[in-house]
């Protein structure tokens, strides 16, 4: 879990914020699996979760190269949402999206640059208005990807689109991989097709 009042990350039965001394509130228990899984991944990636307080989730930035060879900065942002229905997961989405449009640093985009973030709602009892949301086709951005996912925290599967649009179609099969790869800690192979749900 990480401090609510400066985001710093909390011991797992500490009761006060090693950084600024605030109250630590009691984890439900499907915190104790958020925290696990982003410390693997956390492990997993060999960097440090960064705390987005506006968005209120971790957040993690990796690159890869496209078979295009266009350099994909890749924003992973992971939200513990048990309580999250369709209508604030896109509302999530969305903040993410700007969020990492707003703070890319680097080439424009476009110039063999591209940015994709994956809005990732971490749920132990998957909401079917969110596995509904993240199936659908997300909106078109210039030189940016915005792939919503659902990880189910308890039953360990993805649920994300599996739709080929137009626009991009050529990086899309990468995106989902990428996501794959990262979010299951599998590390580069081939993503089955159609990809399975548990991993």
């Amino acid at each position: 879990m990480f401090c609510v009042n400066c985001g710093a990350p909390l011991p797992p039965d500490g009761r006060f914020c090693p950084a600024c001394g605030h109250s630590a509130p009691q984890a439900p228990a499907s915190a104790s699996l958020y925290q696990t899984y982003v410390q693997n991944l956390s492990a997993y990636l060999r960097q440090d979760p960064l705390y987005i307080p506006e968005l209120k989730c971790v957040m993690f930035l990796t690159q890869r190269f496209s078979k295009a060879l266009c350099n994909m900065h890749q924003y992973f942002f992971l939200l513990d949402g048990d309580e999250v229905n369709g209508m604030w997961a896109q509302q999530f989405s969305q903040a993410c999206t700007h969020f990492a449009l707003h703070n890319y640093k680097g080439v424009p985009r476009g110039l063999q640059k591209a940015v994709v973030v994956y809005p990732v709602i971490c749920q132990t009892r998957p909401n079917p208005e969110v596995m509904a949301f993240v199936q659908q086709p997300s909106p078109d951005h210039f030189a940016a990807f915005e792939f919503p996912i659902l990880l189910d925290l308890t039953g360990r599967q993805l649920t994300f689109c599996t739709t080929t649009k137009v626009w991009g179609f050529a990086m899309q099969d990468g995106i989902r991989k990428a996501a794959w790869e990262t979010l299951t800690m599998s590390g580069p192979q081939q993503i089955p097709t159609p990809p399975p749900n548990s991993y």
